[in-house]
């Protein structure tokens, strides 16, 4: 029998014994699939309302959250996910056609709380597509950049008065060792483990732990955001074996503080 340990959508194994009666499992998945409510019919379109934390995660009620989330289901799988502010205003507007498997696909609208659009993009199949327009909180474009199938083909760079300049790229993702998520999943895998009395007692579910990673690249702010009693050790212990970044990330050229919130799968088969 194999207990898995999933991190965002890559799987990690890890071997343990069997324990446990198949037919006993008890499910804990904080929200990530069955929620316990009775499955009904839907009609389209359906939309559905949540609150956001200041992680991306579902929060009960308005108390806490950072922003309310709209979906409007066209189908089983397409349509519209709006984010606005705690004011009401529209924050971020996209469109899917898939939902359930987040593929962007058509408008990605970002906007500043005065209503001045930030981010103006067109995705592909969740590939960048086009024309991506970026604006200071003026109004003044910021950058223009043109895509092909993801690929950043060419691109303008301009200052705050409007000026041109030398170009630098919008955003760079922090490099672990060598490369990015692929390796923090590889370190995590190597770290991780089953705990022993959750196997016991056939416990699995997602715990979902938040991170930065600093501008010099050091791991702080370790923390649980939502998790499950027995695994939440385990997980946590998982991210604090990480070492530091060799680069850290970058915002137009400057280094900065980036925030990683990760789910960590565990499963019983």
């Amino acid at each position: 029998m194999l207990s898995r340990i999933f991190l965002g959508s890559l799987c990690l194994v890890l071997v343990c014994p069997v324990v446990f009666a198949q037919d006993a499992k008890t499910s804990l998945n904080n929200g990530a699939g069955n929620d316990g409510k009775a499955n009904l019919p839907v009609s389209y379109p359906h939309k559905e309302t949540e609150y956001l934390d200041s992680t991306g995660l579902r929060v009960p009620s308005a108390i806490g959250a950072r922003s309310r989330q709209e979906t409007l289901y066209r189908d089983a799988r397409s349509g519209t996910v709006k984010i606005f502010y705690l004011s009401g205003k529209l924050k971020e507007f996209t469109t899917y056609a898939s939902i359930p498997d987040k593929i962007r696909h058509g408008v990605h609208m970002i906007y500043y709380e005065t209503g001045q659009v930030s981010v103006s993009e067109n995705y592909s199949a969740s590939l960048l597509e086009g024309e991506r327009l970026m604006y200071y909180p003026t109004g003044v474009l910021r950058r223009r950049d043109l895509f092909d199938k993801g690929v950043r083909t060419k691109g303008e760079y301009f200052t705050a008065d409007g000026a041109s300049a030398a170009y630098v790229e919008a955003e760079e993702w922090p490099v672990y060792e060598t490369g990015g998520l692929a390796e923090i999943v590889a370190a995590i895998q190597r770290a991780a483990y089953y705990p022993r009395m959750a196997q016991a007692q056939n416990i699995e579910g997602k715990v979902f732990v938040a991170f930065n990673a600093t501008a010099t690249g050091e791991i702080i702010d370790i923390r649980v955001v939502r998790g499950i009693n027995l695994l939440n050790e385990s997980a946590i212990k998982a991210v604090k074996s990480l070492h530091r970044f060799a680069k850290p990330g970058r915002v137009e050229g400057k280094a900065v503080k980036i925030g990683f919130t990760l789910p960590v799968t565990y499963l019983i088969r």
